[in-house]
């Protein structure tokens, strides 16, 4: 392998089947069967499954239920949250061997800058066949290594070798190595966007790299310049700027299916209200919002609208998730889970406020203002939108959620 040691060099490690290989490690009889970790009753939901499992369609993010039905000798296990969290320290120690450089996504995964460990260690290739091994020897679990010239094209490339694989891309072939993928790999290509992109005929990340830039634009809005520079392998965000400041959103999962649509609305107005404000405290506008929608039956969908410019106001976020929730029910009429998400985030000192002839975009920011000034005082409850106050009110039990772990 050929890596001039001057150029960046960045391995993602990520655990294979994590949570469901702890328990095959720590009961050997489980070895071989299908097995899965997760929650039981009416509204279990799947954490993860081992390669036996997912043969029959089993997967995260999945209803229990359903993977019973799919995979009906399928062994649930309850999850055992502090044996994982105790199995992630040791892990994430072995990595400090190697590089002071690290970046912990998640308790089965993280990067490592080892730019400056080649000339002592050896190439980066040679770097992730010892972690891996490592790994294997110290804690006895599986785990697979990518690495690249950036975040993006090393977490690429660790999916790539699952499962227990390694792929290291030099840096003369990255653009070679992502041309022929799916455009679904770039992070950032959801559903809506891959469909418009498709649509044009865009299908591969080589295809999405060349397109025109204001094509682009059209097609993907304002977060298009950074989506094509991931597409060309370019990610300039360096370890510790993790991916979650791209977005910022909430979700909620109800504990009893909701159909009445002005219950929606009030919710919806609520979590925009959250979202937009932690936009704001965190320093950034959004180009574009996303509400997440899904059903008793499993499926679930996303909606995306773009802002003309990109924005921090409650109103604009508010009136923007709205129309993303009534483009959602025209699907989905009973919902199990609720999201709203601001996406392509910038920092906000750069975004130039325009004001409506009118001035209500002056007149909502000072609402906005002295609504984040108050929860600054005296609590995130202190204060909430008149048509917000059903959903503070209603007796539904929920159960908050902020981030859903990937299908590792």
């Amino acid at each position: 392998m050929q890596w001039d040691p001057s150029e960046r060099a960045v391995l993602h490690l990520d655990m294979d089947a994590f949570f469901a290989s702890v328990e095959m490690r720590d009961d050997p009889e489980l070895r071989g069967r299908a097995i899965a970790v997760g929650g039981g009753g009416r509204r279990g939901v799947i954490a993860t499954a081992n390669y036996e499992a997912r043969r029959f369609g089993v997967h995260s993010a999945q209803p229990t239920a359903q993977a019973l039905q799919r995979c009906p000798h399928l062994l649930v296990l309850p999850p055992r949250g502090d044996v994982y969290r105790e199995v992630s320290r040791q892990v994430m120690a072995i990595l400090e061997d190697f590089s002071p450089s690290i970046e912990v996504v998640s308790v089965d995964e993280a990067y490592i800058d080892v730019t400056g460990s080649q000339r002592l260690l050896g190439t980066p290739e040679e770097i992730a066949v010892e972690i891996r091994r490592r790994v294997q020897e110290r804690v006895g679990l599986p785990c697979s290594v990518g690495g690249g010239i950036s975040k993006s094209v090393a977490k690429i490339c660790s999916a790539k070798a699952k499962p227990a694989g390694i792929l290291v891309v030099e840096p003369a072939r990255t653009r070679e190595f992502l041309a022929p993928l799916p455009i679904s790999v770039i992070h950032g290509v959801g559903p809506v966007a891959a469909k418009k992109l498709t649509d044009m005929g865009v299908t591969t990340v080589g295809e999405l790299a060349e397109l025109p830039p204001q094509t682009a634009r059209r097609l993907l809005g304002s977060g298009a310049p950074a989506l094509q520079e991931l597409a060309r392998g370019i990610d300039r965000r360096t370890l510790g700027e993790q991916a979650k400041d791209h977005s910022i959103g909430m979700e909620r999962t109800f504990e009893n299916d909701i159909g009445d649509p002005d219950l929606l609305r009030s919710l919806t107005v609520q979590m925009a209200d959250t979202v937009a404000h932690r936009v704001r405290t965190r320093g950034f506008a959004a180009a574009s919002l996303s509400v997440k929608m899904r059903a008793p039956d499993g499926r679930t969908i996303t909606r995306t609208s773009s802002f003309r410019s990109p924005t921090a106001s409650s109103e604009e976020i508010r009136e923007r998730a709205l129309i993303a929730l009534e483009r959602a029910r025209e699907q989905i009429r009973w919902v199990r889970l609720l999201g709203v998400r601001a996406e392509h985030l910038v920092p906000a000192g750069g975004i130039a406020i325009q004001d409506s002839l009118d001035g209500a975009s002056a007149s909502w920011g000072k609402v906005d203002a002295a609504m984040d000034a108050a929860r600054a005082k005296f609590g995130r409850a202190a204060l909430s939108r008149g048509s917000a106050l059903r959903a503070d009110t209603d007796s539904t039990s929920v159960q908050r959620t902020q981030r859903t772990d990937p299908d590792h």
